[in-house]
């Protein structure tokens, strides 16, 4: 079985780079998703995510507040980047493949629904009779 999932692993990874050179934004985006410093600055970001989320106070200043929704949506963004990236990079049959993957598109999802509801609330025409 070890020997068959080797030869699976080798066949997607000669596949993907066929793929790469044959279109240039595929390749853009492959070499993006496949670096190392690309899945380091995924985890920093993450590690960085956690942080902030902890500093949430009931009793914050308004300044405060402002620069945490900041730091949120560049976290937003650069996960549906990071998501986009990898999704475009692996093609959606390898990268729906790993269940880790199945989990992250879910956490940016919701994330995606809280930012458009806070965005809708704080405009004041979330579910308003106009």
């Amino acid at each position: 079985m070890k020997v068959q999932g080797k030869v699976v692993q080798y066949l997607i990874a000669t596949e993907l780079e066929l793929r790469a050179q044959e279109n240039k934004i595929f390749g853009f985006f492959h070499y993006i998703a496949t670096l190392k410093l690309f899945k380091s600055l995924s985890f920093v970001i993450i590690i960085a995510n956690t942080i902030v989320l902890g500093m949430t106070k009931d009793k914050e200043s308004k300044e405060f507040e402002r620069f945490l929704e900041k730091l949120n949506i560049f976290f937003f963004g650069f996960f549906i980047f990071e998501l986009l990236t990898k999704l475009i990079g692996t093609g959606m049959k390898l990268f729906f493949r790993e269940k880790f993957n199945w989990f992250d598109s879910s956490v940016v999802i919701v994330s995606a629904i809280d930012v458009i509801m806070q965005n809708a609330l704080s405009q004041g025409n979330f579910l308003s009779k106009s």
